[in-house]
């Protein structure tokens, strides 16, 4: 028996229960009131015809769900014209929970918002206070009520989940309610990639990416070798995308990441390359494995903390984001099948990124050292090696590269053998060479050795072929390779002997005084209020002069008095030469 006949059988049952209620003598029947609503007969009458349709009797599981999608089906055209001036606030929203007022209020509601969407209106100037109405609205939608094509609901929730990006409680909800949208009613991926991305533990996309690199590494490490410099920096972007997608190291927050985006890619790339290749040559499964487990079932809530019937009812039903991550319903009951982020995840992706961070910057010689936290000194040294692989191959891809027209070689050839031949002296016009002991010839200056007059042909002949070939080459592949700079990532900091260093700051006026005054204990409010400055904007551009050179914020608030962290005293101290 279907779920609706099921309903339909307990509505009927309950109504001849209701027949079979009589009254003693001295009562007579009267409308009940249900807090404060009024009689039907107040309502037009599509509104007391879909209250009909609500059996108060039936207490079966998801019950109000069912009857919300019943009566929104049976009143998905209906428009209303009615200033409603109270308020409706309720948990899980419903048309059964209003009274008249409230219920007519929110058809008018309804009425205004559809026009409100379609003329890209301001949603929240008008829902006000009753942000419950909002909600059933966004519940209709979920459930398919006044909405013929799917895509068209998608692009209606898009738009209220942007005009409501400053409510974080709706933000949140129907962020999460999007994915599901799209799995439910089998809306194309591709082109709502976004959305999943931006809830890992929902969408498994990053996993995906992730563990397909893993074990395109594992089975063929030759095909990572064989990629260019440039199909690398392709991969890289999106790689470390994935990777800090589930860390909770802000990477990007980073100063070196700031300076050298690029380079943090590359480096975290070659990193996760060689700490797959390092856990498959110790015996291990797969370095990805080693950080997400394994993949299974796990039961799935579609469409949760929201109003919503399974009136598609699928038995069989499959919706894949990646070779690590699918939704699937089997006789109704839905299931995710991925790797499951936790705790120890997030705390093993967040301690590799920072370490790629502290041998970075060490390597490129950038500002402030990290102090070392990573505990894995063996993990460590991969990680070192295999930055220092990328450098290595970041320089490689630096040089300039040499083409010669191969098409053009004979003909210098032949250049080359007539300039020779011009060149060879007749040894006839030499008189007795043939019989000179020492091989020498008398020029009437003084006597020339025989291997001289060869080496001078060799060199004459060579010089030759050399301008021969710059002609006929391309002038820029001639670089002096000597004057070619490949030191990477220089910052701000300039040796200027062993025990001086110079420092370069975008430090104003004011801000070394009101730091100077800092150091030396002295209120700065004052010296802020006498020269018109604003002191939190001041203080701000002073801890992002010195943030290139520490690492982190230098000055901190305490209620409304700045404070210097006493931890870099020392080397604020000694940047400004105090």
């Amino acid at each position: 028996m279907s779920e609706e006949s099921f309903f339909e059988k307990n509505s009927n049952k309950a109504n001849e229960d209701k027949e079979k209620v009589k009254f003693v003598t001295g009562y007579t029947n009267s409308p009940l009131s249900f807090g404060g609503r009024r009689r039907n007969e107040q309502l037009p009458e599509k509104l007391q015809q879909m209250k009909a349709i609500y059996n108060v009797f039936d207490r079966r599981l998801n019950s109000e769900s069912y009857y919300f999608y019943r009566q929104g089906k049976f009143m998905e055209d209906y428009e209303e014209n009615f200033e409603f001036k109270g308020v409706f606030n309720r948990f899980f929203p419903t048309y059964h929970i209003m009274t008249n007022d409230q219920l007519r209020g929110y058809f008018d509601f309804r009425t205004k918002i559809r026009k409100c969407i379609n003329e890209d209106g301001d949603i929240l100037s008008f829902v006000g206070i009753n942000v419950s109405y909002l909600y059933v609205y966004i519940y209709e939608i979920l459930n398919n009520i006044g909405i013929k094509d799917p895509e068209k609901g998608l692009e209606i929730l898009k738009i209220i989940r942007n005009k409501c990006s400053k409510n974080a409680g709706i933000f949140e909800n129907i962020s999460k309610w999007i994915v599901d949208y799209i799995i439910y009613y089998d809306i194309p991926f591709g082109k709502n990639e976004e959305f999943f991305i931006d809830d890992s533990k929902t969408s498994g996309s990053n996993l995906g990416f992730l563990y397909d690199f893993d074990k395109m590494i594992c089975e063929d490490k030759k095909r990572f070798d064989f990629l260019s410099f440039e199909e690398k920096k392709e991969l890289s972007e999106k790689l470390f995308n994935a990777i800090n997608s589930v860390s909770n190291y802000k990477f990007t927050s980073s100063a070196f990441y700031k300076k050298n985006t690029e380079d943090v890619f590359m480096g975290v790339l070659y990193c996760y390359t060689e700490l797959s290749l390092f856990f498959k040559e110790h015996g291990f499964d797969s370095f990805f494995k080693k950080i997400f487990g394994e993949i299974q079932n796990y039961p799935y809530r579609m469409f949760y903390k929201a109003v919503f019937y399974d009136h598609l009812k699928r038995k069989d039903y499959v919706y894949e984001i990646s070779s690590t991550c699918r939704f699937f319903c089997s006789d109704e009951v839905w299931y995710k099948y991925s790797f499951e982020i936790n705790n120890k995840s997030v705390k093993t992706c967040s301690e590799i990124l920072r370490e790629i961070d502290r041998i970075m910057r060490k390597k490129f010689k950038f500002g402030k050292s990290l102090a070392p936290k990573f505990e894995n000194m063996t993990l460590s040294g991969v990680i070192d090696s295999a930055i220092d692989k990328f450098i290595t191959d970041k320089k490689k891809a630096m040089m300039p590269k040499i083409e010669i027209d191969m098409s053009k070689l004979q003909a210098i050839r032949d250049d080359s053998v007539h300039t020779r031949d011009k060149l060879i002296v007749d040894v006839d016009e030499y008189e007795d060479f043939s019989n000179s002991s020492d091989q020498t010839l008398d020029t009437g200056n003084g006597h020339i050795q025989v291997n001289t007059i060869e080496e001078d042909i060799n060199n004459k002949v060579n010089k030759e072929l050399d301008k021969k070939l710059k002609k006929e080459t391309n002038p820029e592949t001639y670089v002096n390779f000597e004057q070619i700079s490949t030191k990477p990532g220089e910052g701000k900091i300039f040796s200027q002997n062993e025990n001086t260093k110079n420092y370069q700051l975008d430090l104003s006026d004011d801000g070394l005084t009101i730091l100077k005054l800092l150091l030396e204990g002295t209120d700065v409010k004052k010296y802020a209020l006498e020269n018109h400055l604003m002191l939190s904007i001041v203080i701000s551009k002073i801890n992002e002069a010195f943030y290139d050179e520490i690492g982190d914020v230098i000055i901190e608030f305490d209620g409304d008095n700045p404070i210097l962290i006493e931890d870099y005293i020392g080397d604020v101290k000694e940047i400004i030469g105090e």
